[in-house]
């Protein structure tokens, strides 16, 4: 509670409008929102952490292939949008993410990404998509040796063995 309440303490702060085209600023301001967005997600609230998401979302300069921040920020609002079941809006941002992690060649955060976008694709049923993400996201995490990666994406892939009863 008392989390909360320096939360809506600092809120118009965050949410105070700063007119400027100076790029260090703006980007400044994406990653305040970035942070403001993440202790409501790590509280619970992810209607609010999703409406601080989508303030940082807004603010990046390049609309395709994002920034450094698209595995904190884009990534998140796929996962909460797929937490909340609005898949189409999961799968956009997903492919955002994938986009920018590709560009900025992040790849141990693509290969846990790909073990998330497999994640989406198993809860909306659609398991040999999933299974074909998982294995890429192996098979980069094999490549560029991310323990997390692999263990993430080799977890997800026992996960459709043992729903499609393949030992």
């Amino acid at each position: 509670d008392d989390i909360r309440c320096d939360l809506e303490d600092m809120t118009h702060f965050v949410e105070r409008q700063i007119i400027t085209n100076d790029p260090n600023i703006i980007f400044e301001k994406r990653k305040t929102n970035m942070r403001h967005a993440f202790i409501y997600k790590k509280l619970g609230d992810y209607q609010t952490a999703l409406k601080y998401y989508l303030i940082a979302h807004s603010l990046v300069e390049d609309k395709d292939c994002l920034d450094t921040f698209a595995w904190f920020i884009e990534n998140e609002i796929c996962n909460i949008y797929t937490r909340l079941g609005n898949f189409e809006a999961g799968k956009y941002f997903s492919l955002l993410t994938e986009n920018s992690l590709i560009y900025y060649q992040s790849w141990e955060n693509l290969s846990r990404f790909y073990s998330n976008e497999g994640s989406r694709l198993y809860w909306s049923n659609n398991l040999s998509e999933s299974k074909r993400i998982y294995l890429g996201g192996l098979n980069i995490a094999s490549l560029y040796e991310s323990n997390r990666g692999i263990l993430s994406n080799s977890q997800g892939l026992v996960q459709i063995y043992l729903t499609l009863n393949q030992k």
